[in-house]
């Protein structure tokens, strides 16, 4: 009785386990940008000795821990008919998926400080279904479109028993 009681009960432990996937983390594959500013809010040229328009760099930052976890490469004179792909550095892999995270876009400047020209806030697990988030808002005209990939890994888990 006690022999079968054991296999009985290990083949129900076996016959439970269930393998399962679980979200592990996200890879930002491109970033695009679309319609950047030909000027500043207060509509003065983002290069005044240069042609005018903005050299334009993406950054991504953890805000949680405040760590900066992409910087993209310059376009220079970004023009707001153009649209500029972003793919120095990528995939950006995030493995913090709780975290808000901030996009945001600048004028890149060598003999001063960057200038701001907009961003985004961003929760990725609200978008965990997607492969392409596009961000807009009302503040400026500027699209910033993540492509991505959802990584999973395989976990074992005991069915509850009823």
């Amino acid at each position: 009785m006690k022999n079968t009681l054991f296999v009985f009960t290990a083949v129900m432990l076996l016959t439970s386990c269930k393998m399962g996937k679980v979200l592990n983390s996200v890879e930002i594959t491109e970033l695009q940008l679309e319609h950047v500013q030909p000027s500043s809010p207060s509509n003065v040229s983002w290069d005044p000795f240069g042609s005018g328009l903005g050299d334009v760099q993406v950054k991504i930052k953890n805000m949680a821990t405040g760590q900066t976890v992409y910087s993209s490469e310059v376009y220079d004179d970004a023009s707001s008919k153009n649209t500029y792909r972003f793919k120095r550095n990528t995939p950006i892999l995030i493995s913090d998926l709780n975290a808000a995270y901030r996009v945001d876009i600048y004028d890149y400047d060598d003999l001063s400080s960057d200038e701001w020209m907009g961003g985004f806030d961003l929760n990725l697990l609200n978008y965990k279904k997607d492969s392409q988030i596009v961000l807009k808002n009302s503040t400026n005209a500027m699209d910033v479109t993540l492509q991505l990939s959802w990584n999973y890994v395989k976990k074992r888990s005991l069915k509850k028993s009823k």
